[in-house]
């Protein structure tokens, strides 16, 4: 067995790569080379930056309808203290339902007992029925491009907003939402970037293209790494980059940086590198940690509301029941072994 692990390790290692590669066609590689590294400068850090990130969980749900629990949080930073925070609360239900003649998805969004929106989803998309679990992900989306203008009004000029994940939108009401972000960062002179937790991005030789560019890297430094590709996304308005925050971590990121901000790419390193000293996470940005953290919603969470949803819904229940075992076997036969 330790011959084969050792066999395996061998195969897994880095293997040297000309550049990255992607299977869609609007982003052009370009070759991996050791001048695309630059380093980090250490530049001026009391500007403001706002950290975005949503959870959601789900309360009671089948393959055709979802009621969730939905969270949005932001956390804005100066100087690496915390000034302000804010955590909205929404219940979702996404459940089918007839318009015009037609099945679609509705999403109705939740204050407390107040209805404050509702969005419409089709039913399928590339020819595949959609489930709740796609809606819910992109309704919470929207609510977190949504805190970019919230977050916005609490910023100076030049301060930089940060989200969790991209900035490639997956369709037309995610692209609409950013597009009116976008505005809102050009109308303030704002700077606005997006950091991946992880990629699953490659190099031409199968290699994972973090992992490749990480382990060419020269080591106790903090780099940024671009250009990667030509982006002619018209879904994804950001120049793609690279970068090691902290100069003993171990890990490197893609970070997206709106395109309108590409000549600030040092100055948006720089901050997020300042804020991503804290040993909880070395190399990654605490903001967007705390903001994980407070967006996260919890299985204790989900069981209190689960035991409140049937306490209200006695005489109703029996019905949604049976659709709810229409789904739930699985589970029924996993409790058995």
């Amino acid at each position: 067995m330790q011959e084969l692990f050792k066999k395996v390790s061998e195969r897994l290692r880095s293997v040297d790569a000309k550049r990255p590669f992607f299977t869609d066609k609007n982003y052009i590689p370009i070759d991996i080379t050791k001048e695309n590294f630059k380093d980090i400068p250490t530049i001026n850090n009391n500007k403001k930056i706002a950290f975005i990130d949503g959870g959601n969980i789900e309360i009671i749900g089948n393959n055709n309808f979802s009621f969730q629990l939905m969270r949005i949080y932001w956390t804005i930073y100066e100087d690496n203290k915390r000034k302000k925070t804010k955590q909205s609360d929404y219940f979702v239900l996404i459940n089918t339902t007839d318009k015009e003649d037609q099945l679609i998805y509705q999403a109705e969004i939740y204050s407390g007992s107040e209805l404050v929106d509702t969005i419409d989803y089709t039913l399928t998309k590339n020819n595949e029925q959609l489930k709740p679990e796609n809606i819910i992900n992109t309704t919470r989306r929207i609510y977190e491009i949504r805190a970019i203008t919230e977050s916005a009004k609490e910023l100076d000029q030049d301060s930089l907003i940060v989200l969790d994940g991209n900035l490639c939108t997956k369709d037309k009401l995610e692209n609409d939402e950013l597009e009116k972000a976008y505005q809102v960062i050009e109308q303030n002179n704002l700077l606005l970037a997006a950091v991946s937790k992880t990629s699953s991005m490659l190099t031409d030789t199968g290699s994972n293209l973090i992992g490749f560019i990480n382990n060419i890297s020269k080591d106790k430094t903090k780099w940024s790494y671009f250009p990667i590709c030509e982006n002619n996304n018209k879904m994804h308005n950001a120049e793609m980059i690279i970068a090691r925050l902290h100069e003993i971590s171990d890990y490197a990121f893609v970070i997206d940086i709106h395109k309108d901000c590409k000549d600030k790419i040092p100055e948006i390193c720089s901050s997020l590198a300042y804020n991503s000293k804290d040993p909880v996470f070395l190399g990654y940005p605490y903001g967007l940690v705390e903001a994980d953290q407070f967006a996260r919603c919890q299985e204790y969470e989900k069981k209190f509301l689960q035991t409140r949803f049937l306490q209200s819904s006695r005489e109703n229940f029996a019905q949604i029941r049976r659709f709810i075992n229409t789904n739930n076997a699985h589970d029924v036969l996993d409790s058995i072994n």
